[in-house]
C-alpha cells in the first residue's frame, strides 16, 4: 500500500538523517531538532517512529549491524581460503567505515559511553566469533599454525582492528585506513602463519583494500 510506502520511506529517511548527524556530533551533542532538519521531516513523523534519541539511536546501531552482516557475507562469499575470507571481511567492514554514515555512525555510538543507548556487546561476541570460524579454518586448512590459539587470535585480531580503525578515524577521517590495516595485518600475520606459508604475509595483506557496495537493501 501507497502509505506503507510512504511510511517506510519516511522511517529511512530518518535513519539516514539521524545518521550523518550522530556521526558529525556524536550522541550528547545531537538534538532532534537537527535530525530533522537533515532528514527533511516534521518532528511529528519523527515521533510516530521512534521514541526518543535513545530509541532513535539504538534503531541507527540496529541498522549499522544489519548492513554490516549483509556486505560482509556478500564480501566473503568468493574467498579463495579461509585466511583470504578473514582478509575481505576486514576489507568489508573498512569499506562500510569510510563510505558509509549508517556504519560509522553506529560505531560511533556504540562506542561512546551512552547508557541509554542497547549495549553493542552481543554484536562485538558475535564478531568475535565470526573471526574465530575464518582462524580456525586457515588453522585446518595449514595456512595457520596448528598450536594457534584460535580464540586468543580472534579476540586479538578484532581489538587490534577496533584500535587502528579508531585512530586512523582520528587522524585522517579513515583516509588511510586500509594502509593502516595492511601494516597491522604485516605485523601480525607471522606470528599466524605456519611454516609453509610463511610468504604469504603481504599477498595477504594486500587483499584489504576498498571493495565495491553490494547490492543490498
Amino acid at each position: 500500500m501507497a502509505q506503507q510506502r510512504r511510511a517506510r520511506e519516511t522511517r529511512a529517511a530518518i535513519l539516514q538523517g539521524a545518521s550523518s548527524v550522530f556521526l558529525a556530533r556524536g550522541y550528547a551533542e545531537t538534538s532532534l531538532d537537527q535530525v530533522t532538519d537533515a532528514a527533511g521531516v516534521t518532528k511529528g513523523a519523527l515521533y510516530f517512529h521512534f521514541r526518543s534519541k535513545a530509541d532513535l539511536a539504538g534503531a541507527v546501531v540496529a541498522e549499522q549491524q544489519r548492513l554490516s552482516r549483509a556486505w560482509t557475507e556478500l564480501a566473503i562469499a568468493g574467498a579463495p581460503s579461509a585466511a583470504g575470507a578473514l582478509m575481505l571481511a576486514c576489507a568489508s567492514f573498512a569499506t562500510q567505515l569510510s563510505t558509509e554514515p549508517m556504519v560509522a555512525a553506529g560505531l560511533r555510538l556504540s562506542t561512546e559511553s551512552i547508557g541509554e543507548v542497547p549495549s553493542r556487546a552481543p554484536a562485538a561476541l558475535a564478531w568475535v566469533d565470526e573471526t574465530a570460524g575464518h582462524v580456525s579454518r586457515a588453522v585446518s586448512e595449514g595456512t595457520f599454525r596448528d598450536d594457534l590459539d584460535v580464540d586468543r587470535a580472534a579476540r586479538f585480531v578484532v581489538g587490534a582492528f577496533s584500535g587502528v580503525q579508531t585512530f586512523s578515524a582520528l587522524s585522517t577521517g579513515h583516509a588511510d585506513v586500509f594502509e593502516r590495516l595492511q601494516d597491522m595485518m604485516r605485523f601480525v600475520l607471522p606470528s599466524f602463519l605456519s611454516p609453509r606459508s610463511a610468504g604469504l604475509a603481504d599477498e595477504l595483506a594486500e587483499l584489504i583494500r576498498p571493495t565495491d557496495r553490494p547490492p543490498i537493501d
